[in-house]
């Protein structure tokens, strides 16, 4: 005879059963205990158990006998979802641990209200992901998006309003993420006023107005200057449908397609930034990356030979283009007009970051995984790095899609705008690199 065990009405977890009731229950899933009747109980109620919880089992009258002189039960157990099982107590070879602890998924929800469908949510799906993952240290992996609502329309001036309103509230101050990204703003600023002082400090000590001994130079140490060379736009290079401006530092778009600008000098091997500025924005402008077999006729990006960060004003649509497709994120809101990006290049390991000043992230990540310092995340460029085997010649270059799009160049001949990555050289520091080809 099998001594009963009777639980707790209301005990909740895994459950092991014997046979043939152990066929009724998963062992993975939370069963709870919602009823527990004597079949004493239920007998003299005028209800028959064999007929209703055994027979079903193929047990015998033998095996209820037993149970009623035992003193057994019928204990119910209810899964979410699931239908009722009901099981002789003494067919009952473990309980739930009165000490485990309930878990079961959850979702969370997040209502967005009527927005356009031309909106890029890319950059939003980024955040949750990484609030959820900094927040409670799990991954929710890719976050998606659900239309609840059939489309309507509405007219482009109440578009207009209801963007505008929308917009005012984007980056408020007093939500933690607008709180970083204005605090990162300031950092970079100090940054750069720490940096110019520095220079303006070592210009005095060159012109012999003040003494240099024991002034270090900018972020301590005693790290030699390295020498730098001239480092423009290749006008032996450029297309048809484009004119240089400025010093040949400036690139001006004459025609309605997509047309790129090669830079005078190449890196191997090394770390190295460099910056670019959206002068004028009519149609589509990028900044990135070409070696010597990249084609000026096209986009950066359309093939293996090149890469840029890329703001389409005319299309509303932003990201980084590579291999002929867009492989990531510049975030939701992406550099205008007048703006200045960076582009961090580690030459070591084929990879590349770019910076948008907007947003404050490289690559459209946070700095947990996106960071050209320590070498997180970044894009592989092995097929821009490397041809048939070897080590290529890479240059920084612009793309330019309509009439007046204009693009600066900054390779460290003036001062950055943003602040560089610790450990990243100028672009035009002499490191032993080969210039034009």
């Amino acid at each position: 005879m099998t001594t009963p065990l009777n639980p707790n009405l209301g005990a909740s977890g895994l459950w092991s059963l014997v046979t043939p009731f152990d066929q009724l229950v998963s062992s993975t899933v939370a069963y709870t205990c919602v009823a527990v009747r004597e079949l004493a109980d239920i007998i003299a109620d005028g209800g028959d158990p064999f007929t209703l919880y055994y027979q079903p089992q193929n047990l015998q009258q033998s095996d209820y006998q037993n149970d009623v002189a035992a003193g057994a039960s019928i204990i119910s157990l209810q899964a979410t979802g699931a239908n009722r099982i009901h099981v002789p107590s003494t067919y009952i070879c473990q309980m739930p641990n009165g000490n485990n602890i309930p878990y079961r998924g959850i979702v969370l929800g997040v209502k967005l209200g009527a927005l356009p469908d031309s909106l890029d949510l890319t950059y939003v799906k980024s955040q949750v992901r990484a609030v959820v993952q900094d927040a409670i240290g799990v991954d929710p992996g890719t976050i998606r998006s659900l239309a609840v609502t059939a489309q309507t329309q509405i007219s482009p001036a109440e578009d207009a309003s209801v963007t505008a309103s929308r917009e005012a509230l984007m980056g408020r101050n007093g939500t933690p993420t607008a709180q970083l990204a204005a605090a990162r703003v300031q950092v970079a600023t100090l940054q750069q006023q720490v940096a110019s002082l520095s220079q303006f400090i070592q210009s005095l000590i060159d012109e012999g107005i003040i003494a240099g001994a024991g002034i270090a130079p900018p972020g301590g140490g005693s790290t030699p200057t390295l020498p730098t060379v001239n480092a423009t736009f290749d006008a032996t290079l450029l297309p048809d449908g484009m004119d240089l401006a400025n010093s040949n530092m400036t690139v001006v778009a004459l025609a309605n397609e997509w047309l790129s600008a090669r830079t005078t000098y190449a890196q191997v091997s090394g770390y190295f930034y460099a910056e670019a500025t959206y002068d004028r924005l009519t149609g589509a402008s990028g900044f990135g990356l070409t070696n010597q077999f990249g084609v000026p006729v096209g986009e950066l990006g359309a093939d293996a030979n090149s890469i840029m960060m890329v703001t389409n004003v005319a299309k509303a649509t932003s990201g980084v283009l590579y291999l002929g497709g867009t492989v990531a994120s510049i975030g939701a809101q992406p550099p205008a007009q007048g703006v200045t990006v960076g582009m961090a290049v580690n030459l070591v390991d084929a990879l590349i970051w770019f910076f948008n000043p907007v947003t404050q992230q490289w690559n459209g990540g946070v700095a947990m995984n996106q960071n050209p310092v320590g070498n997180v995340g970044g894009i592989a460029i092995g097929s821009i790095c490397q041809h048939n085997g070897q080590a290529t010649q890479v240059f920084p270059a612009a793309s330019t899609w309509q009439v007046a799009d204009q693009v600066t160049f900054n390779p460290g001949s003036s001062a950055f705008v943003n602040a560089v990555p610790s450990g990243y050289n100028p672009w035009n520091t002499q490191m032993g690199s080969t210039s034009g080809s």
